[in-house]
């Protein structure tokens, strides 16, 4: 149990998903496909967007690595298989995600490190996430998938522009 309760708003100033107000949502289980989650990112991920400043350090964050939880739309769950390219994702064999091709640079040129490319069956406990613009989102096209354990809650918009 969280020592601290999650907020029931959520102010998203992040450009990897739509701005303004997110509700959480009830319930957590089970997760679904194309659904938006708070979640807190692994620390070593975590440690990777505050020295890239993609993320602010928060002293009491709820997140482990004082970063702010994040808000990513699940894009594979556990035994789907995922195939990045340089020209983008499929999952299950499917058509390529639209806009979903790997920069090699982030937003201020310096170089972007990504998962390897190639195919890849998630295993047990793994998600796969992508945030809401393509083209600026810092998600699991570049660290991978994440453990289903940094699932904090579902959110929705309750109040955003794009």
């Amino acid at each position: 149990m969280m020592s601290n309760p999650p907020p029931l708003l959520f102010l998203n100033v992040s450009k990897s998903a739509a701005l303004g107000l997110w509700i959480r949502t009830p319930g957590r289980s089970p997760l679904e496909k194309g659904s938006f989650y708070a979640l807190c990112l692994p620390v070593p991920v975590a440690k990777v967007a505050l020295s890239k400043r993609y993320l602010i350090y928060i002293k009491k964050s709820p997140c482990p690595g004082h970063v702010p939880m994040v808000l990513k739309r699940i894009v594979a769950l556990p035994g789907d298989r995922i195939d990045l390219s340089p020209a983008g994702l499929r999952i299950d064999g499917s058509e390529r995600i639209p806009g979903t091709h790997v920069r090699s640079t982030d937003s201020k040129g310096r170089p972007l490190a990504h998962m390897a490319y190639g195919s890849r069956t998630l295993g047990s406990g793994e998600l796969f996430l992508l945030g809401e613009n393509l083209h600026l989102s810092w998600d699991s096209r570049y660290y991978g998938p994440v453990p289903e354990s940094a699932i904090r809650f579902a959110v929705r918009p309750l109040f955003v522009w794009r």
